[in-house]
């Protein structure tokens, strides 16, 4: 089993790309399954190809079971519909999930798999419980989450544009957060994830320091003193995997690259670079007395460069960032060769 929790045994792109007769050869014998966006969109039911697949899995020898989070009803009418076993309200990612299932199956850890779209849910689970896990592709990343006018905080982006009620997909916020530092789309996916399962994840991802304490804009908590945590050095630990394609998956990291590289808020690194038209893959913020900045520069020599300030004249800290990246990037070859 891999060390981190969060990495999965194997990535592929959906539950029919799955070698399954092989797996079973293994010696493999019990598989749990997540249900939304892993074998059906979310809230969806049972189609004939899900059907097919559970029939297929009976024939081979295969015992199943479906775990999720939702309420008895979604799971038992899904289960139904493809004949599995079933547990509801799992609350995943405790490993007691898993360890249920195994238990309704009558398979062991080293004869169980796991099969799921999360990595904080499923993927956490199974390795906290000692099985292999399976990471498929999410079936619909642009389900939906509702943004009110509440919602709205201040600081940059696009959605306090917006007024009334939109529903906004989950792949869009995600965008929004990075190329435009959205801080309401930052806080409706902490709000839709939990702010404990980041709390959670940070340190097993190898951030101690920097630190999800609260959502943007919470007037109350910075009130008393409470606040996030940022550390240059973990950011570049982070930008470096994702460079090195080590983030996860080599597929994962290669599109956390391209939504770094669509970062729209180009003053700091990109500053006195961006006439070069080279690549970088970077992530802004600003707040007062604060200008961070970080990223990836594709010159002749790549490198990893990151700014984190507090406390400071934004406007002379952001001149500051905008020539030190400069002189890396002469240091480092200046423009790749076409």
């Amino acid at each position: 089993m891999r060390h981190n929790p969060f990495y999965p045994w194997k990535f592929v792109k959906s539950v029919y790309a799955i070698p399954y007769e092989r797996l079973y050869e293994a010696g493999y014998r019990g598989i749990i399954f997540d249900i939304d966006n892993t074998l059906t969109e979310h809230g969806a039911p049972a189609d004939e190809k899900v059907k097919g697949l559970f029939r297929r899995l009976r024939e081979i020898g295969f015992t199943t079971c479906l775990v999720s989070n939702n309420g008895k009803e979604r799971v038992q009418k899904l289960a139904d519909a493809v004949g599995s076993a079933y547990t509801w309200k799992a609350w995943k990612p405790l490993p007691s999930a898993c360890r249920k299932a195994m238990k309704v199956m009558g398979t062991g850890r080293e004869e169980t798999l796991l099969i799921g779209d999360q990595l904080f849910t499923d993927i956490w689970c199974a390795n906290l419980a000692g099985i292999r896990s399976i990471l498929v592709r999410p079936i619909d990343p642009k389900e939906e989450i509702l943004c009110t006018d509440a919602d709205r905080v201040g600081g940059c982006g696009a959605l306090r544009a917006f007024h009334g009620d939109q529903k906004v997909s989950i792949e869009t916020l995600w965008e929004l957060m990075i190329t435009l530092s959205d801080n309401a789309a930052t806080n409706l996916l902490i709000n839709h994830l939990g702010k404990e399962e980041f709390q959670k994840a940070f340190p097993e991802m190898g951030l101690e320091v920097t630190k999800l304490r609260r959502i943007m804009f919470d007037s109350v908590l910075a009130a008393q003193g409470i606040e996030n945590g940022i550390s240059a050095a973990e950011m570049g630990m982070l930008l470096e995997k994702v460079y090195k394609r080590e983030w996860v998956d080599e597929e994962t990291s290669a599109y956390a690259e391209e939504i770094l590289a669509r970062q729209q808020i180009n003053h700091k690194i990109p500053g006195y670079i961006s006439d070069w038209n080279v690549r970088i893959a970077h992530k802004t913020g600003d707040d007062d007395g604060i200008a961070n900045d970080v990223g990836i520069v594709f010159a002749k020599q790549p490198f990893v460069v990151c700014f984190v300030s507090t406390h400071t004249i934004e406007r002379d800290f952001e001149v500051f960032i905008r020539q030190t990246a400069w002189d890396l990037f002469k240091d480092c070859g200046g423009a790749p060769e076409e």
